[in-house]
């Protein structure tokens, strides 16, 4: 595929997502001001974490089985032979095997899915009833931070693959917030597994509204300049703060051409907060 032929997928795509969007245009990040913001500002990046890394020890960490039931079994040996795993002659040896011996399969699973990266975001937030407060203190050093908002149309490359054009990236997905802990079968979730895997939390996440880009590693990754598009300074800070200068200063050097500044303030009447432009 040549640059014509790239950019013309390219526009395509955009036209397709803005018409018929299947997630709202904007995604949003909390962060603290701290060197890790300032090294992905400097560099256009979004730092995709291993999920081992996550404050919740049961992200990513659900249980596999490689089957369940003789039905299955059959599958999963006759879906070894077709990837020539295995030999078809010893096909009746493999349905006489037991569970343990197919753990070969959920080791290869491990290689694969162990160097994973995940850059979470959150989705627009309904702020008339403040349901972004636990975010702002929890993942932007207690209103001491930013948020970032980034318009998915302006890199719709980044997030969504289109033949492999920016490898690794893979998709961006929603969270599932699930009742139940999940006990996730080889055969029955194959078609679905690393969806099911890398985007299901516990309900009491919720709050959240994530979503997710999956990677094949972990790292930074680029994004296009254009397609941040905010900067919320917290309520704990000042736009006469060293910091929010610093920031803005650094934007502004790095030539982002669409971001504007904002500065979160606290309602007096309510639990709640305002947002209003740095000019």
């Amino acid at each position: 595929m040549n640059l014509k032929e790239k950019k013309e997928l390219y526009l395509r795509k955009k036209e397709f997502l803005s018409t018929y969007p299947p997630l709202p245009p904007y995604i949003y990040k909390y962060c603290p001001i701290n060197s890790n913001l300032w090294e992905n500002v400097l560099n256009n990046q979004v730092w995709f974490s291993n999920p081992t890394d996550f404050n919740d020890p049961f992200d990513s960490q659900f249980p596999i089985k490689a089957y369940e039931n003789k039905k299955e079994k059959t599958a999963l040996v006759d879906q070894l032979i077709e990837w020539e795993a295995i030999k078809s002659t010893d096909r009746n040896l493999f349905l006489e095997k037991k569970a343990e011996d197919f753990k070969f399969i959920l080791n290869s699973l491990k290689k694969i899915y162990e160097p994973m990266g995940i850059a979470c975001f959150s989705l627009e937030k309904n702020y008339k009833k403040n349901e972004d407060l636990l975010l702002w203190s929890h993942y932007a050093d207690a209103h001491r931070g930013v948020r970032l908002k980034f318009n998915i149309l302006d890199d719709v490359l980044y997030i969504f693959e289109l033949l492999n054009l920016r490898d690794p990236i893979l998709n961006l997905r929603k969270v599932n917030y699930s009742k139940e802990y999940l006990a996730l079968n080889y055969i029955r979730d194959s078609e679905e597994l690393s969806t099911i895997l890398f985007s299901t939390k516990s309900e009491c996440w919720e709050y959240e509204n994530e979503v997710r880009i999956i990677s094949k590693k972990s790292g930074p990754v680029k994004f296009k300049k254009e397609a941040l598009s905010e900067i919320v300074f917290g309520c704990k800070l000042k736009p006469t703060d060293d910091d929010v200068k610093d920031v803005i200063k650094l934007v502004k050097s790095c030539n982002y051409p669409n971001v504007k500044f904002i500065q979160a303030v606290k309602c007096k009447d309510r639990f709640g907060l305002e947002f209003k432009e740095i000019k």
